[in-house]
């Protein structure tokens, strides 16, 4: 897309992500913070402006760049940097996600689609911790704040139309086929 003069680059959402899909357990046992204090400490050292979302089944981290390549980088060196092994071993491990499918996967996440057990209502919280600690750490944007807070708010009502169908015309399958037809 060519660009136009006088107006700004929107920041570019990229997330870069350790999950159960394809990183086995050790290496996520590997990649999480040890503890809800070290989460805060190492975005601050590592990403002006990032989000962690750390759970058992996942190590994501996501942030807003002018450039795929910077953020692709940015979030890459940050992960490396918690990796005490060969990078080689990592690497294929990982997914990228870039611009709007950043946000759409951070969607699923948040309304349980991408989880182990589809639906489960956990990971939402997990989200809003982690929203929580980037904005403790100072390195939650405004947006990415407003990424998450969109997709939490979206997890919410996933949640809602989950529980309420769950008797109806099998439970959550038609939710999740309710939802792709909206």
């Amino acid at each position: 897309m060519p660009l136009r003069r006088g107006l700004p680059l929107q920041p570019i959402p990229v997330a870069l992500s350790a999950s159960h899909r394809r990183a086995p357990l050790a290496i996520r046992e590997r990649l999480a913070p040890r503890s809800e204090e070290e989460a805060p400490a190492w975005l601050d050292r590592h990403l002006s402006q990032g989000v962690l979302l750390a759970t058992c089944n996942r190590l994501e981290v996501y942030t807003v760049a002018p450039s795929v390549q910077e953020g692709r980088a940015s979030l890459q060196s940050a992960l490396l940097s918690r990796w005490e092994g060969d990078p080689v071993e990592l690497l294929p491990c990982l997914d990228v996600y870039v611009g709007e499918e950043a946000m759409q996967h951070l969607f699923e996440v948040s309304a349980g689609l991408d989880s182990v057990v589809v639906g489960e209502a956990q990971i939402l919280g997990q989200v809003g911790d982690a929203l929580r600690i980037a904005r403790r750490a100072g390195t939650a944007s405004q947006e990415l704040t407003q990424l998450f807070t969109s997709a939490i708010r979206a997890g919410r009502n996933s949640s809602r139309r989950w529980r309420r169908s769950s008797n109806l015309l099998g439970g959550p399958l038609w939710t999740v086929l309710e939802l792709s037809a909206t």
